[in-house]
């Protein structure tokens, strides 16, 4: 996926699971995705930081272009994450495409994330070479 003929700046990974962050941020680097991949590991904290950066960053240059969400996560699930993302501007949100990365093979999982107007794709862990290529095509 293109992003608007641009190059892919920052990624963002959201999942509690340090491990599954850690192989994926290396898998983004090994495959020179992004400049800049930060990972967390709660999703409120996440939220809290693209909060931040819309409210200071009046070009939001500093926001990711993607962003790789996990369902299920203790405190606020995928689901509670994208509820509150997509309150933001909608030219703020244009920039930036979630793809669900989740363990879930459930359908509905998959039926109901890409419902949503900011889910651009939705991909069953692992990340792989293949799937981020697609991504980028």
């Amino acid at each position: 996926m293109v992003l608007a003929d641009r190059e892919i700046r920052k990624v963002v990974l959201i999942d509690d699971s340090a491990i599954d962050n850690m192989i994926h941020k290396s898998l983004l680097q090994r495959n020179k995705f992004a400049e800049d991949i930060e990972a967390f590991d709660s999703s409120t904290d996440a939220l809290a930081a693209i909060l931040k950066l819309a409210k200071t960053d009046v070009r939001h240059a500093s926001l990711p272009d993607f962003i790789f969400l996990d369902i299920a996560m203790p405190i606020l699930d995928g689901y509670g994450f994208l509820d509150e993302f997509e309150k933001l501007d909608k030219k703020l949100k244009s920039g930036c495409a979630i793809v669900i990365l989740t363990s879930s093979i459930n359908p509905k999982d998959k039926e109901e994330s890409l419902k949503r107007d900011s889910v651009t794709d939705f991909i069953i862990k692992p990340l792989t070479d293949k799937a981020l290529s697609s991504l980028s095509n």
